[in-house]
């Protein structure tokens, strides 16, 4: 096949849109956050996590916008609680995207502070 120049070549517009619309939303965010929420806003197509045939996967614009406007509520139902704690603490130190909410790669103490402060009971 023809040779790819990033993970998301035919998707690149619709993801430089949906990172355009996740600042418009929380102007705060910086370059790695938005990296980090982008990659926990898509539908896996392929193999868990990146692959090389579907890069992180089809990239969804509403849970991108909602992931930055609440970036800790981990499982996505509206409201930063006990579960996305529960989830958070179950991914601490480990590398990936769910759960680093600072964009450094791993989930750790930072990341919880930034949880707690988001939380809404």
């Amino acid at each position: 096949g023809p040779a790819r120049a990033s993970r998301w070549p035919s998707t690149s517009p619709f993801v430089a849109a949906t990172a355009a619309l996740m600042l418009s939303t929380a102007p705060d965010l910086g370059p790695a956050q938005v990296r980090t929420l982008l990659r926990t806003a898509v539908r896996d197509l392929g193999a868990v996590g990146w692959d090389a045939t579907h890069g992180w996967g089809l990239p969804q614009a509403d849970l991108a916008i909602a992931a930055a406007t609440k970036p800790a509520d981990l499982d996505r139902n509206g409201i930063v609680h006990a579960t996305d704690l529960a989830m958070m603490l179950a991914m601490w130190g480990l590398e990936g995207p769910l759960g680093d909410l600072d964009g450094d790669g791993v989930v750790g103490a930072a990341d919880l502070a930034m949880l707690l402060a988001m939380w809404d009971g």
